[in-house]
Protein backbone atom coordinates (compact mmCIF):
# COMPACT_ATOMS: atom_id res chain seq x y z
CA UNK A 1 0.00 0.00 0.00
CA UNK A 2 1.61 3.40 -0.84
CA UNK A 3 2.20 6.13 1.72
CA UNK A 4 2.40 9.93 1.58
CA UNK A 5 2.60 11.86 -1.55
CA UNK A 6 5.02 14.01 -3.67
CA UNK A 7 4.95 18.08 -4.05
CA UNK A 8 6.48 18.80 -7.11
CA UNK A 9 6.84 22.07 -8.55
CA UNK A 10 9.06 23.90 -10.56
CA UNK A 11 11.56 27.18 -9.96
CA UNK A 12 12.76 30.15 -12.19
CA UNK A 13 16.07 30.42 -10.10
CA UNK A 14 17.37 28.78 -6.95
CA UNK A 15 15.23 29.71 -3.67
CA UNK A 16 13.91 28.29 -0.41
CA UNK A 17 10.67 26.81 -0.52
CA UNK A 18 8.12 27.28 2.47
CA UNK A 19 5.38 24.87 2.77
CA UNK A 20 2.51 26.20 4.85
CA UNK A 21 -0.49 23.70 5.66
CA UNK A 22 -3.49 24.44 7.01
CA UNK A 23 -6.25 21.88 8.46
CA UNK A 24 -10.09 22.18 7.78
CA UNK A 25 -12.34 22.78 10.38
CA UNK A 26 -15.76 23.56 10.72
CA UNK A 27 -16.61 26.94 11.05
CA UNK A 28 -20.16 28.96 10.36
CA UNK A 29 -20.50 31.72 7.45
CA UNK A 30 -21.57 34.84 9.40
CA UNK A 31 -21.33 38.06 6.96
CA UNK A 32 -19.56 36.85 4.33
CA UNK A 33 -16.75 34.87 6.42
CA UNK A 34 -16.48 31.71 8.10
CA UNK A 35 -15.83 32.40 11.79
CA UNK A 36 -15.28 29.72 14.66
CA UNK A 37 -18.77 27.60 15.55
CA UNK A 38 -20.18 28.94 18.32
CA UNK A 39 -23.32 29.03 20.63
CA UNK A 40 -24.54 32.37 18.62
CA UNK A 41 -23.81 31.89 15.12
CA UNK A 42 -25.02 27.82 14.96
CA UNK A 43 -27.89 28.29 12.77
CA UNK A 44 -25.58 29.69 10.16
CA UNK A 45 -24.60 28.18 7.35
CA UNK A 46 -21.56 25.50 8.04
CA UNK A 47 -18.08 25.79 6.33
CA UNK A 48 -14.80 25.47 6.31
CA UNK A 49 -11.88 27.37 7.85
CA UNK A 50 -8.49 26.76 7.76
CA UNK A 51 -6.46 26.91 10.86
CA UNK A 52 -2.53 26.50 10.32
CA UNK A 53 -1.18 23.27 11.48
CA UNK A 54 2.18 23.62 10.85
CA UNK A 55 5.10 24.07 8.31
CA UNK A 56 8.69 23.36 6.80
CA UNK A 57 11.15 24.34 3.83
CA UNK A 58 13.02 23.29 1.62
CA UNK A 59 16.21 24.80 -0.52
CA UNK A 60 14.88 24.38 -4.24
CA UNK A 61 17.11 24.46 -7.40
CA UNK A 62 16.03 26.35 -10.49
CA UNK A 63 13.93 23.79 -12.54
CA UNK A 64 11.84 21.10 -11.53
CA UNK A 65 11.75 20.39 -7.83
CA UNK A 66 10.11 17.37 -5.87
CA UNK A 67 9.20 17.17 -1.78
CA UNK A 68 8.27 13.65 -0.71
CA UNK A 69 5.50 13.58 2.71
CA UNK A 70 4.62 11.46 4.78
CA UNK A 71 1.83 13.02 6.83
CA UNK A 72 4.45 14.19 9.29
CA UNK A 73 6.42 17.54 9.59
CA UNK A 74 9.00 16.87 12.03
CA UNK A 75 7.89 14.67 14.89
CA UNK A 76 4.20 15.97 14.45
CA UNK A 77 1.87 13.37 12.86
CA UNK A 78 -0.92 15.18 11.23
CA UNK A 79 -4.55 14.14 12.36
CA UNK A 80 -6.81 12.32 9.65
CA UNK A 81 -8.96 15.75 7.92
CA UNK A 82 -8.78 17.47 5.00
CA UNK A 83 -5.44 19.82 3.97
CA UNK A 84 -4.57 22.44 1.72
CA UNK A 85 -0.63 23.55 1.29
CA UNK A 86 0.65 26.78 -0.35
CA UNK A 87 4.11 27.01 -1.49
CA UNK A 88 5.66 30.49 -1.40
CA UNK A 89 9.33 30.79 -2.67
CA UNK A 90 11.66 33.64 -1.34
CA UNK A 91 15.24 34.46 -3.49
CA UNK A 92 18.28 35.11 -2.07
CA UNK A 93 17.38 38.69 -2.39
CA UNK A 94 14.38 37.93 0.62
CA UNK A 95 11.45 38.42 -2.55
CA UNK A 96 8.64 36.32 -2.49
CA UNK A 97 7.41 34.53 -5.27
CA UNK A 98 3.63 35.80 -6.23
CA UNK A 99 0.70 33.70 -4.54
CA UNK A 100 0.10 30.16 -6.76
CA UNK A 101 -3.11 27.86 -6.21
CA UNK A 102 -3.79 26.20 -3.50
CA UNK A 103 -2.78 22.28 -3.08
CA UNK A 104 -5.45 20.22 -1.18
CA UNK A 105 -5.02 16.67 0.27
CA UNK A 106 -7.04 14.40 2.56
CA UNK A 107 -4.91 12.49 5.56
CA UNK A 108 -7.18 9.21 6.01
CA UNK A 109 -6.13 6.79 8.94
Amino acid sequence: MARGTTFRYELSKKAEVFFFLDRAVPGRLVEGHCHRATRHNRHHRRCARYVRSGSFKQAGIQGANAKPFSGRIGTLKLAPARYRVKLVAVDDMGNPSSSKPVLRFTIVR
